[in-house]
């Protein structure tokens, strides 16, 4: 397998697609492999031109999937795509998460009022609703399209892709929902609606984002957190809040690109990242720079953001 060196750069944060894709056709991955990547492929611009769409077709093919589905509306912002492995009937639906360029997912991250989610039952985040609904109706009719081939389904996206991935999940019932540095979705209610979901949701130190919008507005967080430290090292969602919080250093960055290999209690090489396909290996918001470890009160962090995300420093 090849190694993907650390990458401190802004372009890593702000274009995490630039990369090559991870994937090597020799290789076999754990679906939380694929979904690490699939988030990360999402950002590729395949519906605005020929040679992205042929990149996103060629990483897909090097794992065996078909022709992607693209999922484009340009009113909201929102896009994403699916894919079917026929093999083995693995069908994966992936959502883009905010680019800071893009005045409209700004827009989207920032009505952060609780609206009624009529579609299942609680309260969630107004504009994560408004985006996920324009989209629904044509992920909904491929997901028709494609049901008798299709034997398991997994939705995932990052931040913004990864909330809307949680809402698209409890109408379309997926076997697996695996995000990678999702913000808070919506309330208690909510939340009820996925108990019967299995959730893989990976938090990384560094990203506050995650800590947002605050509990104080009623949100909480949708399935258990699965916890990347400042070294590197995986943490079930039994580990105790303390661990989090020593964990997560003073402001921190969100970024989503090739995922490492790490697993319950490994630790992954700090210089050079190596992903390797039969462990657990998502590095959710990319090649995070790891500071030393400083305690923070995310509380008062939270509100000194006034429900607002950051898009500077942290996108969604």
């Amino acid at each position: 397998m090849p190694t993907i060196a650390y990458d401190a750069r802004r372009v890593a944060l702000y274009s995490p697609q630039d990369n090559a894709t991870i994937f090597d056709d020799r290789a076999e991955y754990k679906v939380s492999a694929l979904a690490a990547e699939f988030a990360r492929l999402a950002y590729v611009h395949a519906e605005d031109a020929q040679p992205q769409l042929d990149r996103l077709r060629q990483a897909l093919s090097k794992v065996r999937f078909g022709e992607p589905k693209l999922f484009d509306e340009r009113d909201t912002g929102t896009q994403g795509f699916g894919a079917l492995r026929e093999a083995d009937g693995l069908a994966i639906v992936s959502f883009r998460g905010t680019e800071p360029a893009e005045l409209t997912d700004i827009a989207v991250d920032l009505v952060a009022s609780l609206t009624p989610w009529n579609e299942t039952a609680g309260r969630v985040h107004d504009g994560f609703a408004a985006a996920t609904r324009s989209i629904l109706p044509a992920v909904m009719q491929w997901l028709d399209e494609t049901k008798n081939a299709r034997k398991r389904l997994v939705l995932t996206g990052h931040s913004l892709g990864a909330a809307i991935a949680t809402l698209a999940a409890s109408v379309c019932r997926p076997d697996e929902l695996i995000t990678f540095g999702s913000p808070r979705v919506g309330n208690a209610d909510f939340a009820a609606t996925l108990a019967e979901t299995a959730i893989t949701r990976f938090v990384d130190c560094c990203d506050l984002v995650t800590e947002l919008p605050p509990e104080l507005g009623g949100y909480i967080h949708a399935g258990p957190m699965t916890f990347i430290d400042a070294d590197g090292t995986l943490h079930a969602a039994r580990c105790a809040r303390a661990v989090v919080r020593a964990g997560r250093p003073r402001g921190g960055a969100h970024r989503l690109s090739s995922p490492v290999c790490v697993e319950e209690g490994h630790r992954h090489d700090q210089g050079s990242r190596r992903p390797c396909a039969d462990k657990l290996h998502p590095e959710p918001h990319s090649l995070i720079s790891r500071r030393a470890p400083q305690r923070v009160r995310t509380s008062a962090r939270a509100r000194s953001l006034r429900l607002r995300y950051r898009p500077a420093h942290t996108s969604t």
